[in-house]
């Protein structure tokens, strides 16, 4: 055998690896969408009940079957490229789960949306002041948030928080309604959307906590170890400041002889920040900042001398 077709033989092998790897593609979900092409996110909640559901699979394995929480509800045809669409009609109200599963019963990531009845009124999401999402059931240091939610267009609908009224809000032409709410009080809220004729949206429940207290709660030298108290003494130039804070909460510590370091809390709200250049015979006094009114109390050391 010459050495061109020992060359031949092994590029036809690599060939065959690769066929075989592209039969293998497991079925993904790559996008729902309404009847008019319009996107619905995944866990998001619509009033549309006629879906577009695309995605791919292994070509040439036609059909691939769509289920719904684990139930058979469709199947397609895919297309040279393992592409297909599904049409999805008069989806039932309520929590749909949708997968795709191929003929080797390989089983796609899910794809879930809740369907709910047309103008019905209900909070769709909630917002601190950062802008992310604030779920439903979950807690949050913000006492500011804002609420953006769904009803009967041209209505007014009372945003209420444990049987409080907070708001009368207008709902635009689009069904659409928000409202901003301040200086909610610590502890445990339920709040729903409510008409004028007394019919409510699901319960939306958060908790508020008041964060938790930025400080430096102690340090030790970078050398040796040995702990120091607010207002202790060191003989190491190079110390570690240890504190609380809000989870993932990040900011600087400043001091008045030393410039700056950054700090950043891990999720438990804690953090540690590595002080550098520190001149014997000098004190130093240390607080943490982060939003403009999150100050520590001040932390002091004196760097001995030698």
């Amino acid at each position: 055998m010459t050495d061109q077709e020992k060359l031949s033989g092994r590029l036809t092998q690599v060939k065959d690896v690769s066929d075989k790897r592209a039969r293998n593609i497991k079925p993904r979900i790559l996008e729902l969408t309404d009847a008019n092409g319009i996107y619905i996110p995944e866990g998001s909640t619509t009033e549309v009940r006629d879906f577009l559901l695309k995605g791919v699979a292994t070509a040439g394995r036609s059909p691939v079957t769509i289920l719904d929480a684990g139930t058979s509800i469709a199947s397609a045809d895919l297309d040279d490229t393992g592409h297909f669409t599904a049409e999805l009609g008069h989806q039932p109200l309520g929590l749909h789960v949708y997968t795709v599963i191929d003929a080797d019963k390989q089983e796609s990531s899910p794809w879930s949306v809740t369907v709910v009845e047309a103008h019905q009124t209900y909070i769709e999401y909630v917002r601190g002041p950062d802008d992310k999402d604030i779920d439903n059931g979950s807690t949050t240091v913000h006492k500011d948030l804002r609420f953006v939610g769904r009803s009967t267009p041209g209505q007014v609908v009372e945003l209420v928080d444990n049987d409080i009224v907070l708001r009368l809000l207008n709902v635009d032409e689009t069904g659409h309604w928000s409202a901003h709410v301040t200086n909610l009080r610590s502890g445990n809220h339920t709040f729903i959307a409510r008409k004028l004729n007394g019919k409510e949206s699901a319960p939306w429940q958060i908790r508020v906590e008041e964060p938790a207290l930025l400080s430096i709660q102690f340090g030790y030298g970078q050398g040796n170890y040995q702990p120091i108290e607010n207002g202790g003494t060191t003989s190491q130039t190079a110390v570690v400041l240890v504190g609380t804070a809000k989870p993932y909460e990040h900011g600087r510590i400043l001091s008045d002889v030393h410039d700056g370091v950054d700090f950043e809390a891990n999720h438990y709200g804690v953090f540690s920040a590595l002080v550098e250049g520190l001149l014997p015979g000098f004190s130093y006094r240390f607080v943490c900042r982060s939003e403009p009114d999150r100050v520590s109390e001040p932390w002091e050391i004196v760097v001995e001398l030698p």
